[in-house]
């Protein structure tokens, strides 16, 4: 999982996106969440965006993410 920033007209869009492997062999981008205007900083991006995948794969954390 990665974030992106997505410009539109009415602005820029945050966007939690995952990659996906088609059976075709081809890679497809899947919109986890969309966070609108909401900004999280650069360098927790990738901490975030971790957190957030192994949840959603089920798994649970033994600490709680925390911002340094």
């Amino acid at each position: 999982m990665f974030f992106r920033r997505k410009q539109s007209k009415s602005g820029s869009t945050l966007q939690l996106v995952r990659a996906i492997r088609q059976p075709n062999g081809k890679i497809q981008q899947q919109l986890v969440v969309s966070l609108g205007n909401y900004d999280i900083p650069e360098e927790f991006r990738k901490e975030v965006a971790t957190h957030v995948e192994n949840r959603l794969n089920g798994y649970q954390s033994l600490l709680p993410l925390e911002f340094k």
